[in-house]
């Protein structure tokens, strides 16, 4: 199976954390999966509550 790691710039560093944002499986048929995304600030604060 052939995929793809993907990490967004601005996106929190994942970099030797076994973690990605995103997972792109290439074949045999294309699939996306997306981590878990929180809307935080650059100190990792959640922003946008009381929003939902």
């Amino acid at each position: 199976m052939e995929r793809e790691y993907l990490n967004p710039a601005g996106a929190w560093n994942t970099a030797g954390r076994s973690y990605s944002h995103v997972v792109k499986i290439i074949s045999p048929n294309g699939l996306i999966f997306l981590a878990g995304q929180t809307p935080a600030d650059e100190n990792f604060k959640v922003i946008g509550s009381g929003g939902h």
